[in-house]
């Protein structure tokens, strides 16, 4: 059986291919929402990061003498659990991996930590604490310049001041007399 096309048939199949065009343009030009493997590197440390200060301050909260340490030390918790509350939904929507506990380096910092008392436990802390910050600062910073993920970025243009101000409450508890002895 031969099958004849007529011009009804081609002009049907004509009207059809802009509408199909039209379905595909939106899916071609979107812009992807898979975090990029920067974007996913950056939550997973920043999440590893947030759980090792919260440990870490509420060893403090334990262990300083010093009110300044422990006024600091409750700030990291709040401020920490906060930051890390806001940031699993967005890992949770893009299907980033969110680790459960800290990473080997703070792992190890933590055993350091519980070993220590008094102002050698303050002067290990506030030490952790800079360290960690000014690492935090260069991170959110290359997220910003560098990350792919809308959403991630303006989480961390939006927590960066405070990081920012951690780390600045962090170096001025450093050169304190009673936390630097």
């Amino acid at each position: 059986m031969k099958t004849i096309i007529g011009p009804s048939m081609i002009a049907l199949s004509l009207l059809t291919v802009p509408a199909f065009a039209q379905d595909l343009a939106p899916m071609a030009s979107a812009p992807s929402t898979r975090p990029s493997v920067t974007d996913q590197h950056f939550v997973q440390g920043t999440i590893q990061a947030n759980l090792a200060e919260i440990a870490f301050s509420k060893l403090a909260l334990q262990r300083s003498q010093q009110d300044d340490v422990k006024a600091f030390a409750q700030r990291m918790v709040a401020d920490h659990t906060t930051a890390n509350d806001a940031l699993y939904p967005l890992a949770n929507k893009d299907g980033i991996y969110q680790p459960e506990a800290m990473n080997a380096r703070h792992a190890r910092l933590a055993t350091q930590l519980a070993s220590l008392s008094g102002p050698s436990f303050d002067r290990a802390y506030v030490n952790a604490m800079v360290t960690d910050h000014d690492t935090a600062v260069r991170a959110f910073t290359n997220e910003i310049n560098a990350g792919q993920n809308q959403e991630i970025v303006g989480w961390a243009k939006t927590t960066l001041p405070t990081i920012q101000q951690h780390d600045q409450m962090a170096h001025a508890l450093q050169h304190k007399p009673a936390a630097a002895s």
